[in-house]
């Protein structure tokens, strides 16, 4: 099955409502047949002077992710050899909130440029939906015409659904940089978490 990646993308974008409060956040969307993700984490912080900022960011995301597998094992109980057939699709669908309050170091600026880490403490909440189909069959080694339908009579399929939370927290160190557009306008970009 061929898979194309569409759309994958953040921006960061900062503004400044005073001279020293910004409001910025990112946007992400992922996309790649049958599978796709949505990110959305708005951020506000605080310059206390000109190298360091406090700040907190809230995220969102949602995946839809979907795994399939097809295995074929060799069977011989004694009276004859089989093909026995196991499929299994998993589909799953996530949903997690995360806030991070951070402190911001500004270590360097070369004209509109300037470099920063940001030190990170991040808690978050995942609900997570997981829906896995089971299916198998035995068929002869000579009958090649079979085709893999798990609502044929022939076929045992066992389904299980899991509906759980996850919990999760850290702390990381997080550099990135910033272009000041105009007083009020700054584009960042962040190595990632």
């Amino acid at each position: 099955m061929k898979k194309t990646l569409l759309v994958a993308f953040a921006v960061f974008f900062a503004m400044s409502v005073k001279a020293q409060l910004w409001i910025g956040g990112e946007v992400g969307y992922y996309y790649a047949k049958p599978n796709k993700a949505f990110t959305c984490s708005p951020e506000l912080f605080y310059d206390l002077n000109k190298t360091w900022s406090i700040g907190m960011s809230f995220g969102y995301q949602h995946t839809n992710y979907t795994t399939s597998s097809k295995r074929w094992n060799l069977l011989d109980d004694g009276q004859g050899r089989y093909r026995e057939l196991y499929v299994t699709t998993d589909k799953k669908k996530t949903t997690m909130w995360e806030i991070a309050p951070f402190v911001r170091c500004k270590f360097a600026k070369v004209g509109n440029l300037g470099l920063f880490v940001d030190a990170v403490l991040a808690y978050n909440i995942s609900h997570v939906y997981d829906f896995l189909t089971e299916g198998y069959c035995y068929l002869n080694i000579s009958d090649d015409s079979f085709y893999y339908d798990d609502s044929s009579k022939n076929i045992k399929v066992n389904y299980t659904k899991a509906d759980y939370k996850i919990y999760g927290y850290g702390a990381f160190v997080s550099p990135g940089l910033s272009y000041k557009i105009s007083d009020g306008v700054s584009f960042e970009a962040h190595l990632g978490n």
